[in-house]
């Protein structure tokens, strides 16, 4: 593309093309360049500008949060009232209902 020149096509669409951003992205420009960003996601090489205790990865609706490796449930961490339970190991592992603060550091058998 020559200098002076536009863009007219992208993808098949043409001339007048509108851009809407989705949830936590942000469009801004500098010059010619467009820059599309989503600022408050959390990235795989880390983050900078994080405030403990403000900014973290987890849940806020009192589901568990899991950690997978190869798509198989690695790490489990249930909210309870006071403390969480911890529970690491094959997927079968659990802590019986009522039970906090459980830590199951790993082993246990696969599901069959």
């Amino acid at each position: 593309m020559a200098a002076g020149q536009s863009v007219t096509s992208i993808n098949g669409i043409r001339d007048n093309v509108n851009l809407a951003v989705g949830a936590n992205v942000t469009v801004t420009t500098n010059g010619q360049t467009l820059t599309l960003a989503s600022p408050t996601d959390w990235h795989l090489r880390g983050n900078a500008g994080s405030v403990a205790g403000a900014d973290f990865v987890g849940t806020t609706d009192n589901q568990p949060l899991e950690f997978k490796a190869n798509g198989t449930r690695a790490m489990r961490f249930e909210p309870n009232t006071n403390s969480p339970n911890l529970i690491g190991g094959a997927a079968a592992n659990s802590a019986a209902p009522g039970v906090q603060a459980a830590t199951i550091a790993g082993g246990g058998l696969p599901l069959l």
